[in-house]
């Protein structure tokens, strides 16, 4: 484990009242729970994939993905992606128009 990731866990840990060893085992108790979604968020904000962080908290990308979507962490795929832009390009047009009208 880096420094950077020692220190997330250790961030955790301490806030949550477990244990390295505890984050690891395979049970869903709520304060487990919560320390991996803090661990993953601080991870995925310091630019690891999700693959990356699923190997580092020993367990796969779809677990890693659900707790981004429940830390809050919009997680987005490509037809999402999509319709964002194209909703993001619509809506630039509709204010030039508007911005131009008033010229």
């Amino acid at each position: 484990m880096i420094k950077q990731e020692q220190r997330i866990f250790d961030q955790a840990c301490k806030k949550y009242g477990v244990t390295v060893e505890e984050v690891y085992e395979q049970d869903r108790r709520k304060e487990r729970v919560k320390a991996r979604r803090y661990i993953c968020a601080h991870l995925f904000q310091a630019g690891y994939t999700k693959t990356r962080i699923a190997t580092v908290i020993k367990r796969n990308h779809a677990t890693v993905i659900n707790l981004l979507k429940d830390g809050g962490v919009q997680y987005l795929n490509r037809k999402e992606l999509a319709r964002e832009r194209k909703y993001l390009i619509d809506r630039l047009e509709q204010v030039n128009k508007i911005l131009d009208a008033q010229k």
